[in-house]
């Protein structure tokens, strides 16, 4: 059921392409895949393993390429590209090489990302490159929220059921499921922190487009309300962290608004590289985070902080010697951990996986190719159009962008959702930077000093007296 699933997704997407404007599908078919398609994969030899991501990120560009090829060659490229094609062409291959796994594990790399990462970022470029693409692009994730809360519901009451009653089996170890006397919903994601990740971006985004009035209305309710049923659903999805930062995020938003400043969104997008430089090249041991955190959350959640936080250490350790380019593979860093600390390494922070796979260099590449995109969309908005409802979106993407890289600090979520969004968000920021270099050009021309005076006319030649008519008079007389 479930593999028949995956391999009938490409023709549903070409279906969506023929029916609808290719916006519309490119969405539908995104958000309907990673929303509802099994969570298991097929290893084929030779080729990238067939998973949800892989499905959904290559149904539409397959679709993308049959029914609206002309967007490619309409797309200009931009300097904040390279971070991604660094990620996906070049990062896999140096480090596989430098690991000394060979040059077909580096080319088995190039291929898996450029169809998890490079694919959903370049739909986002192709699709989303103006602030009212991106305002649909918002709504299109509170709908997807709005759909998925009453599963959510359903599971928080049955337990987590759905993808075992629809595909035959659990996609995740289920006693992670159990939080207290609750159960925390998964729906037919990987985890249920991915779910509550999910949902509380839904909740965050619906709040800010009913505040700042940019889509008042959502199926001819206010949109409050919907936000208001999203928040309460996020909240019981019961994940510490997603909660907290989707509650830190509104009050950056509301902050913003408020204020007209931009200061607190670029202080919240040097957080990850700020942490991970710290527990890297700095050598901090978190000792701090630990003890803070011990004295405000029960055991359970500081000793799940605690185990993350030795597995970075560990994962620094090994890396000795490896530090620049990684080692290739985690697996290898897993053995070495088991043979040197009697114990394996629990790789819960994506942060850390990419940090013992492509090292430093890839590490920087993946902060880069996540954070240039808001920083610079950011960077575009004159600040007196930050409380605009036509700008609202983008403020707000990039605002749940970078959550999610900082939800990457401690978790290992993937999202082609997320990724999509940082593609919209470089096309945005050159439409937008384009925008205002034509205004300032059109205010310099309406205020341009005036040029020097035309020379005064010269005077009109003398004229003659005119002659006297008749025969000439003799002279003498």
């Amino acid at each position: 059921m479930d593999y028949a699933v995956l391999f009938t997704w490409p023709l549903i997407t070409i279906l969506l392409f023929s029916f609808l404007p290719a916006g519309a599908a490119v969405l539908t078919a995104m958000l309907g895949a990673w929303l509802f398609l099994p969570m298991t994969g097929l290893k084929i030899p030779g080729f990238p393993d067939i998973t949800k991501m892989t499905v959904a990120c290559f149904s539409v560009m397959l679709a993308t390429v049959m029914f609206d090829a002309g967007r490619f060659l309409r797309l200009k490229p931009s300097w904040l590209d390279l971070p991604m094609l660094a990620w996906c062409g070049l990062v896999p291959f140096v480090s596989a090489l430098a690991a000394g796994w060979g040059p077909y594990e580096g080319l088995s790399g190039i291929a898996t990302q450029s169809i998890s990462w490079g694919i959903a970022y370049l739909v986002g470029r192709l699709y989303f490159q103006a602030p009212q693409h991106l305002t649909t692009l918002a709504r299109a994730i509170v709908i997807g929220g709005l759909i998925y809360a009453p599963l959510c519901w359903i599971e928080m009451r049955m337990s987590p059921q759905l993808h075992n009653w629809i595909y035959g089996y659990h996609q995740h170890f289920f006693g992670q499921s159990r939080r207290g006397d609750a159960w925390r919903p998964t729906v037919f994601m990987q985890h249920g922190l991915m779910v509550s990740v999910w949902m509380s971006t839904a909740a965050l985004l619906a709040a800010w487009l009913a505040w700042t009035r940019s889509v008042p209305t959502l199926f001819r309710l206010p949109m409050w309300l919907w936000a208001i049923v999203l928040l309460i659903t996020a909240a019981l999805c019961r994940s510490t962290g997603a909660t907290l930062l989707m509650i830190g995020g509104a009050g950056l938003l509301a902050a913003t608004w408020l204020l007209r400043t931009r200061l607190l969104l670029v202080v919240l997008i040097s957080i990850p590289i700020t942490y991970a430089g710290l527990r890297t090249l700095g050598n901090w041991d978190a000792r701090q985070l630990d003890a803070a955190i011990s004295a405000v959350f029960p055991e359970e959640r500081a000793g799940s902080l605690r185990i993350r936080l030795d597995s970075e250490t560990q994962t620094w350790m090994l890396l000795r010697g490896s530090e620049t380019f990684g080692r290739g593979r985690f697996d290898f860093l897993e053995v070495k951990a088991s043979e040197d600390f009697g114990r394996g390494i629990i790789p819960d922070g994506y942060w850390v996986i990419v940090l013992g796979i492509y090292g430093l260099v890839g590490l920087s590449i993946f902060f880069a190719m996540l954070i240039l995109p808001p920083l610079t969309a950011l960077l575009a908005i004159p600040a007196p159009a930050l409380r605009s409802p036509a700008i609202a979106a983008v403020v707000g993407l990039s605002t749940v962008l970078v959550l999610y890289v900082v939800d990457c600090l401690s978790n290992a979520m993937l999202n082609p959702i997320f990724t999509m969004i940082a593609g919209g968000l470089v096309s945005v920021a050159a439409t937008l930077r384009l925008a205002r270099r034509q205004a300032f050009a059109a205010q310099h021309r309406t205020f341009a000093p005036p040029g020097p005076l035309p020379p005064p006319p010269s005077p009109p030649a003398p004229t003659q007296p005119p002659l006297r008519s008749g025969p000439p008079r003799p002279q003498g007389q």
